[in-house]
């Protein structure tokens, strides 16, 4: 699998940031906003990550890499386009392309979409807070986003994407796979409802008739 790295210097970055980079996998995603951190002359990368109340350090990581020799050659690379003044590097792993998904529906009267998506390409490179919505244009993917410095003709706040499609081409054929993993899992969730209310005994039925109110 081929990654393709960016590191732009910036002056004057608060919390010791020195650059901010992007990383392209194989021509077919992009997360932005990574940080190069210096500090006591050694270089750390911050990965985009959020703020969350389901995590003991009160932040979720939206875009990383999980394999360590992938995070030491990512660590590497943006360091040496750092150094270059923003030029890219390229370089490879053994693995190829292969995205995983894992769909997660949301509540049926839920405002915040229709699911939930986490990807990994091969386990190497981790994807998260992901959404699969529907607008008066059908689903699409809504993809996280960080709050810029700018903003446009009408005075707002311009908003950029932590990880965003790098062709068309393969937006639609991401937003097709995770329909159907939606479809699989709307599907495969009411099997085993129905399953489960065919499994009650005679004793638990009338319990659960005699819960609901009399309208």
């Amino acid at each position: 699998m081929k990654y393709s790295v960016k590191c732009t210097p910036i002056k004057n970055g608060s919390y010791n940031v020195v650059g901010l980079a992007s990383v392209v996998i194989d021509d077919k995603l992009m997360v932005s906003n990574i940080q190069l951190v210096e500090q006591n002359n050694n270089f750390e990368v911050h990965y985009p990550s959020r703020k969350s109340k389901k995590t003991d350090t009160g932040y979720m990581t939206i875009a990383y890499p999980a394999d360590q020799k992938l995070k030491r050659s990512m660590l590497n690379a943006i360091i040496k386009s750092y150094k270059k003044n923003g030029g890219k590097e390229d370089f490879a792993t053994d693995t190829a392309f292969d995205l995983r998904t894992n769909v997660k529906p949301c509540d049926r009267d839920s405002l915040r979409g229709l699911c939930r998506v986490s990807l990994s390409e091969n386990d190497e490179f981790c994807l998260n807070d992901i959404m699969l919505r529907e607008g008066s244009k059908g689903i699409y993917i809504d993809f996280p986003s960080y709050r810029t410095s700018k903003v446009d003709e009408e005075g707002k706040t311009v908003y950029n994407d932590v990880i965003s499609p790098f062709s068309k081409e393969f937006y639609a054929e991401l937003k097709d796979v995770l329909i159907a993993n939606y479809e699989d899992k709307i599907s495969m969730d009411h099997e085993s409802s129905e399953l489960s209310k065919e499994d009650m005994t005679e004793e638990e039925m009338p319990e659960l008739a005699g819960s609901l109110p009399f309208r």
